[in-house]
C-alpha cells in the first residue's frame, strides 16, 4: 500500500518481509556486531520500520545496516534509530534512512515484486 504525503512516500508492505540488521555503528565509530533477525513493516524515502524480538541500545546514537530480499534481488539500507517502541514479545523500531541509500528503487521492486505475487 503506498501513500504519498507531501514528498514523502510510505510503501506499508502487505506481508512483513524478513530483514536481517547489525549495529555497525555507534557514536559514529564503526563497530562489527552479530546479525539480528527481523521483519521489515514499511518504508518511506526517509525512515523504515521495523519489528524484532531483540531490544536495541537507543541512547547512543546507533546505526544499524539493514540487508533484505524482494524476489531474488538483494537490498542494504543504513540508518540510525530514531524510536523504540515496546510491544508484548517484540520490539517496532522506527529508523531514519541515511540520505546516501536509493530508497525510490526500492520501494519500486517491492510494489513490483508484491503485484506479482497477488496476481
Amino acid at each position: 500500500m503506498c501513500n504519498k504525503q507531501g514528498n514523502t512516500i510510505t510503501y506499508k508492505l502487505t506481508q512483513p518481509t524478513p530483514i536481517i540488521f547489525q549495529i555497525s555503528k555507534i557514536n559514529r565509530k564503526k563497530v562489527s556486531s552479530s546479525k539480528g533477525e527481523g521483519e521489515l513493516i514499511d518504508l518511506s524515502n526517509s525512515n523504515l520500520t521495523f519489528q524484532t524480538t531483540l531490544q536495541l541500545p537507543t541512547d547512543n546514537n546507533i546505526e544499524l545496516s539493514f540487508t533484505f530480499f524482494i524476489g531474488f534481488i538483494e537490498m542494504t539500507l543504513t540508518g540510525t534509530v530514531l524510536l523504540k517502541k515496546e510491544l508484548s514479545n517484540s520490539y517496532l523500531y522506527n529508523v531514519e534512512i541515511s540520505s546516501d541509500n536509493r530508497v525510490s528503487e526500492i520501494i519500486y521492486h517491492l510494489k513490483n515484486y508484491e503485484r506479482m505475487s497477488i496476481g
